[in-house]
């Protein structure tokens, strides 16, 4: 490539993949490319199939606008104003890049967003997933969507004798999953081009993309398609979220029945807004985040039993945490909590243990009864098993650095939301030039982005200018405080159901 062409296309932000030329566009030193498709869209006779390479273009596609997210799961008129502009397509296979360079000798670090939504909702797209500032801290970002809730993740018999060609195990269901790998072997072939190292790879995700980060690094057909892994409240040994496989076809021959349909075949013919409909019926007594009809399957072929998987872990470099108050957010969808009522729904969820639990605190009234859940829930639902994941992993010799983020912002704070499920992401993503935060939240997503970039680079996060993070070690069991001041804790010492 001549020296006045590679000009050239650095001025116009073109950039050559494997299929052939794209144009982003650069705004305030980023280069960035939206809606760069990584897959065929999975529709039609492509529906409840593995993914498919996108075939070779000519000329020069645009990827100046984001492409379309995944059939979704949810309440939109809860989305921000700009996400609303999204529209929702079966085709909807595109990821987002955010990186300083557009020449493949620039070798710098790459980390590969993972979104959650607990399988049935989000989008790589979405404003609070923009990588722009994670990028000026010299990463290419990279956000990916994947099919969602019964698009995503749907075992029948039929399907499994399509899906025996193409593994050794005619499993099926795991189309989400599939489409996470498939991008990651989009990042293999053509990041590059992006200023990226392909092979220094890091994938990280907040809640159900926290949760795919675990199940990749056990899965055999993500191997060596990324080097270090970052679970954000979620992840590898968190409550029982993948579906046993004689369950998962179960549950689709319920829906098919919902749909009126004979056969996969009747069930490819049905719109995706009547499938969308269908889910929500058939999901309707769903008691999210522990039981769901729409998520990953155990199927032991590209999901495998992730305590049978941890030597191939313990390989892996990972940071993994969680928020002081995770429950808040949880709580939203659940009646108030009382001191009539937070014994039943603690004891429905987490049984006998939780109560037990409770004997740790004062309870003489309801602003003392919702305290008491908030950390009772928080704990069995996210503290136990981080913990018991590092130590596990540490066991095994695995590189493991646990955190616990404790700063809550103003916002929050007047909200009671306090650090909820989902408040580390505008942290970690440098999103805190926003109404509801102040300076001291400022110095800590400095402090966040500052350790997770150096993982990205080493898989050690402890660089110059921050307190030391230490490795978990079991016995000793230290993990980092993130709060206005950066310490470290012990996970025996201190008792984590002190709010």
């Amino acid at each position: 490539m001549s020296t006045k062409y590679q000009q050239n296309s650095l001025q116009q932000s073109i950039v050559k993949t494997n299929q052939g030329l794209i144009k982003g566009f650069q705004e305030n030193g980023i280069f960035k490319f939206y809606g760069v498709p990584y897959a065929l869209p999975p529709i039609g006779v492509l529906r409840w199939r593995a993914p498919r390479p996108v075939k070779p273009w000519k000329g020069v596609k645009k990827a100046t606008a984001f492409g379309p997210m995944a059939y979704q799961i949810s309440r939109l008129d809860e989305l921000r104003e700009e996400d609303k502009k999204l529209i929702q397509s079966e085709d909807c296979l595109y990821l987002n890049i955010w990186t300083s360079s557009i020449s493949a000798d620039e070798e710098l670090p790459v980390m590969v967003w993972i979104h959650g939504g607990g399988y049935l909702n989000g989008s790589a797209s979405l404003f609070e997933y923009n990588g722009a500032e994670l990028a000026k801290r010299g990463v290419v970002v990279v956000g990916l969507n994947y099919r969602l809730g019964p698009l995503g993740f749907l075992a029948h018999r039929e399907l499994e004798k399509e899906l025996e060609s193409e593994y050794e195990s005619g499993a099926s269901g795991n189309y989400g999953i599939l489409d996470q790998i498939a991008a990651l072997e989009w990042v293999q072939n053509n990041i590059s081009s992006f200023g990226g190292n392909p092979d220094n790879v890091t994938i990280f995700g907040e809640s159900a993309g926290a949760m795919s980060v675990g199940l990749l690094s056990g899965s055999p057909k993500a191997l060596g398609l990324f080097h270090r892994g970052i679970c954000q409240s979620g992840g590898m040994l968190n409550f029982p979220r993948e579906i046993p496989h004689e369950k998962a076809l179960q549950y689709a021959l319920e829906f098919q029945n919902a749909c009126g349909a004979s056969s996969v075949e009747a069930m490819r013919s049905i719109s995706p807004e009547e499938i969308i409909r269908v889910a929500i019926k058939v999901s309707s007594h769903d008691e999210m985040p522990r039981v769901t009809h729409f998520a990953p399957i155990l199927d032991n072929v590209i999901i495998k039993d992730q305590d049978k998987t941890l030597a191939k872990r313990a390989k892996i470099p990972l940071i993994i945490g969680y928020n002081r108050h995770e429950a808040t957010w949880f709580m939203q969808m659940m009646p108030p909590i009382t001191r009539s009522n937070y014994k039943e729904i603690l004891q429905r969820n987490f049984g006998q243990k939780a109560i037990q639990m409770l004997g740790s605190f004062p309870i003489n009234s309801d602003e003392e009864a919702r305290r008491a859940f908030i950390s009772v829930y928080t704990c069995n639902l996210f503290t136990i098993y981080v913990h018991e994941i590092a130590s596990l992993l540490a066991r095994l010799n695995g590189d493991v650095y646990v955190y616990r983020l404790d700063r809550v912002a103003p916002k929050n704070q007047q909200s009671g939301l306090y650090v909820g499920h989902g408040e580390d992401i505008p942290y970690v993503l440098g999103h805190v030039n926003q109404e509801g935060y102040v300076q001291a939240d400022r110095l800590v997503s400095d402090a966040m982005m500052k350790y997770w970039v150096q993982f990205s680079r080493t898989g050690n996060p402890n660089t110059i200018g921050l307190p030391k993070w230490p490795k978990y070690i079991h016995g000793k069991n230290e993990f980092l405080v993130i709060d206005d001041e950066v310490s470290v804790g012990n996970y025996h010492e201190e008792n984590p159901l002190i709010m």
